[in-house]
């Protein structure tokens, strides 16, 4: 499961994970967050985000998986720059 997936308990396991002072990672983009059928939703994750400070958040800037023209779909649909294309 990639982050942006995460549904309310994973969040919780994340929350109780840093709370007890070990280092997390976390990797997401919430433009692919699909998995609302399992309470999937993308706003528990960024409220976690939120929790890092601003140093330690480092913004995805590229996308290595689709091609320029899937990225310009999802802007277009999404109203919203696209990330640089990487090949």
């Amino acid at each position: 499961m990639e982050a942006q997936d995460c549904n309310p308990l994973d969040c919780q396991i994340i929350r109780w994970l840093r709370d007890s002072g070990v280092t997390v990672t976390i990797v997401a983009d919430f433009d692919q967050a699909i998995y609302g059928f399992r309470q999937g939703s993308p706003t528990d994750l960024r409220d976690i985000a939120n929790g890092y400070d601003a140093q330690d958040r480092l913004p995805l800037t590229g996308n290595f998986r689709s091609s320029p023209s899937i990225c310009g779909l999802r802007r277009r649909c999404a109203g919203a720059p696209s990330p640089i294309h990487h090949s």
